[in-house]
């Protein structure tokens, strides 16, 4: 299930942005700001809902859940977005402390996830 969630996950960044490249991904973000802020509302909800999915699925272990964090807040932020580094370390912060708190969660938060990449997909597409 975690996998077809990341699956739902890099499936909508591709609608969203044009790529799954982190490369082209990052560069939008630092031209036009962080992605749940940018664009329409249903493109901003769909890459916090994106973000949302993989914290759902962050593994056990401090260093597993932390690498996941710091891709969910690279999807929601960007690598720096408007307001600089500051933006993306405070995202990072949070999304890390999100997924260290997932791991807690009962076994429902893998078939959240799916749903909730599914919606990610589904507002990306309606966000072209």
């Amino acid at each position: 299930m975690a996998t077809g969630a990341i699956g739902l996950v890099a499936v909508a960044v591709a609608v969203r942005w044009g790529s799954t490249s982190l490369e082209a991904v990052g560069g939008a973000q630092a031209v036009l700001g962080p992605a749940a802020l940018t664009g329409p509302v249903a493109g901003g909800l769909s890459s916090l809902l994106g973000a949302l999915a993989l914290v759902l699925v962050a593994p056990a272990g401090n260093l597993r859940a932390a690498s996941v964090g710091a891709a969910a807040a690279f999807l929601a932020a960007g690598p720096a977005g408007t307001g600089g580094i500051a933006v993306r370390v405070a995202s990072t912060v949070v999304f890390v402390v999100l997924c260290l708190l997932a791991r807690h969660l009962p076994g429902w938060r893998f078939p959240l996830a799916l749903a909730v990449g599914a919606l990610a997909l589904g507002l990306a597409g309606a966000a072209t």
